[in-house]
């Protein structure tokens, strides 16, 4: 939510800001690096969980799960009680579905398969209010209910969170220059799967085309200073890959990922030992 967490139940709210937000500005500005959690599961206990585990950010994927709004509130609430940024990624570019998420105060919102200049400003215009933009007024939670002073939150609510457009088509790439010649972007991120799918290589993120594609993606950031996620399963060599290209953050896996990986891991230790123990246990 945009507002200073040190005023929450003083009264009236006087500062627009997102101290999430800005501990975030304040890393990747200073060389690091964030790690992104995925949440696709609807309790937000597994959010505030991953939250307390060490991720920076927490990307809530509605685009994949078809998330309520009430899920999605849920969600907002459980990373902010950890202090870490919470990323939403909608299900696509309709300003409709768009402001009820907006109204619920994210820290950052992904946008996904933009290709061009249009659809990216066509996203961020849904993103602000006029005469920037054609969102219309409503913000309720995202303005503390009220509580800060219209005029300080319309001032102030575009720095309070992220609009990010997420690059997963060949198209897009081609695009990207003039795409990032649109005001309003604040960070793009990279979907490797269906940027292979646009050119017939699903399955292949290593392959000669798709690397020279992500390559290209990661200069053209570079070139216009807007910080560069990925999108990824995690491995070593896929972690060392996007450091060399500058990545400033990482979404890494999905909570259903972490409970395969550590269930896994679990379950097979546990199976070895008693093999070892000449124990049965298939």
């Amino acid at each position: 939510m945009p507002v200073n967490e040190n005023n929450i139940g003083k009264g009236e709210i006087k500062t627009m800001e997102n101290p999430r937000l800005l501990r975030l500005k304040e890393k990747l500005g200073n060389g690091g690096v964030a790690l992104c959690g995925g949440v696709y599961y609807t309790d937000s206990l597994i959010t505030e969980q991953l939250g307390v585990l060490g991720f920076d950010m927490l990307w809530i994927d509605q685009e994949h799960t078809g998330f309520s709004l009430e899920n999605i509130r849920n969600h907002l609430q459980a990373a902010a009680l950890t202090g870490k940024v919470s990323m939403v990624r909608v299900t696509d570019h309709d300003p409709a579905r768009i402001k009820p998420i907006l109204e619920l105060g994210p820290d950052a919102v992904i946008f996904p398969m933009v290709n061009t200049a249009e659809q990216a400003r066509a996203v961020i215009e849904a993103c602000l209010y006029p005469p920037e933009g054609v969102r219309g007024y409503g913000p309720i939670r995202a303005q503390q209910f009220y509580q800060v002073p219209m005029d300080e939150y319309l001032r102030d609510v575009k720095d309070c969170f992220w609009r990010v457009i997420q690059i997963e088509h060949e198209e897009g790439v081609r695009n990207l220059d003039e795409i990032l010649s649109v005001p309003g972007i604040d960070s793009v991120v990279v979907g490797p799967n269906d940027l292979a799918a646009s050119i017939g290589l699903l399955g292949q993120n290593k392959h000669p085309q798709m690397l020279k594609l992500m390559d290209e993606i990661a200069k053209t950031c570079r070139r216009h200073n807007v910080p560069l996620g990925a999108s990824i399963a995690y491995n070593e060599q896929n972690i060392r890959d996007w450091i060399g290209r500058g990545a400033a953050w990482f979404g890494i896996g999905m909570d259903m990922s972490y409970i395969n990986t550590g269930a896994k891991s679990v379950i097979d230790g546990t199976k070895k030992l008693l093999r070892e123990a000449g124990k049965e246990n298939d």
